[in-house]
């Protein structure tokens, strides 16, 4: 499937449930998982990115940081899910090799590929929460002598984010720098794919799509 730009934001806003890569200050030894004992911990099959994708430089998945535990969680209709959240980290050949235990985050996440991968109930479609995540911030204030709200939009400057749809499901993409956010509604699951350190030193814009083009289809197709 080739991917097609169908839209472009307006806004920088950016809003997540899913991690952040770790920050590079106060450096901290990495333990890292299995992709079967992640799978183990969140009790759910992952979708595990295809490496191959990424063309030369030997890239490889080096381990599997879980960032949140399964839990239950409630959301705004009433409706219960097993919450969790997990990261790949995907390092080149050329990058210092990782030592479960002992390489520090600020060695490990200055050279990686992250793609984290969340549990998501589905109150919103694919397309849906792509426009969700690209809507522009909003300014509220709570009137303490009613207890009324009034909110209005920041007006921002144009982004560089943009919808790319691939297949049934919607991609918010950043060429620049670069970063893909999407989610598939079939695998119930929200996907983010970010660079730590060396931008697109370490993957460009197409490496990043095709990336994402892999992990649709493997989420579509349940493979």
């Amino acid at each position: 499937m080739q991917p097609g730009i169908v839209g472009s934001s307006s806004s920088t806003q950016i809003t997540s449930d899913i991690a952040s890569p770790p920050p590079l200050t106060n450096p901290s030894p990495v333990v890292l998982n299995t992709v079967a004992s992640a799978e183990a911990i969140v009790g759910a099959p992952l979708i595990v990115p295809n490496t191959a994708v990424l063309g030369g430089g030997g890239y490889q998945i080096v381990g599997v940081q879980v960032g949140m535990r399964p839990q239950n969680y409630t959301d705004a209709n009433g409706v219960t899910y097993r919450d969790w959240e997990v990261e790949f980290v995907i390092t080149k050949s050329s990058s210092p090799a990782f030592v479960n235990g002992s390489t520090l985050s600020s060695v490990l996440y200055n050279s990686a590929i992250i793609v984290s991968e969340a549990a998501e109930p589905n109150e919103l479609n694919s397309h849906e929460s792509a426009l969700s995540f690209m809507a522009p911030p909003t300014s509220c204030l709570t009137h303490l002598n009613n207890g009324s709200q009034s909110c209005s939009t920041i007006s921002e400057s144009s982004s560089p984010y943009h919808l790319v749809q691939v297949g049934n499901t919607y991609v918010v993409a950043n060429p620049s720098a670069p970063f893909a956010y999407f989610q598939i509604d079939s695998a119930r699951m929200i996907i983010e794919i970010e660079t730590a350190g060396g931008g697109g030193v370490l993957m460009s814009y197409q490496q990043m799509m095709n990336l994402a083009d892999t992990m649709i289809s493997s989420g579509t197709t349940g493979s």
